[in-house]
């Protein structure tokens, strides 16, 4: 796993180093996680466009703002 996915994985009561079993990871907090993740990076882009303010970023802006509500409301985080 890479350091992102390790950290998260902790997170949710996974243990590095330790033989790894089913009862030491929430799977549902560890998908969360990185649901939430993904909505983050997708919000950063969003803000960005906005932020750029020139036509095109706007549109691009809105479209992620779009895919992080479809990604929200499909995990039932919306």
């Amino acid at each position: 796993m890479n350091a992102k996915l390790i950290e998260l994985a902790e997170q949710s009561g996974y243990k590095e180093g330790f033989r790894f079993a089913k009862e030491d990871l929430d799977i549902e907090q560890f998908a969360e996680s990185i649901i939430r993740e993904c909505i983050g990076e997708c919000e950063k882009a969003y803000i960005r466009g906005v932020a750029d303010g020139d036509r095109k970023s706007i549109d691009a802006g809105y479209s992620m703002e779009l895919v992080t509500d479809s990604i929200k409301q499909k995990f039932g985080m919306l």
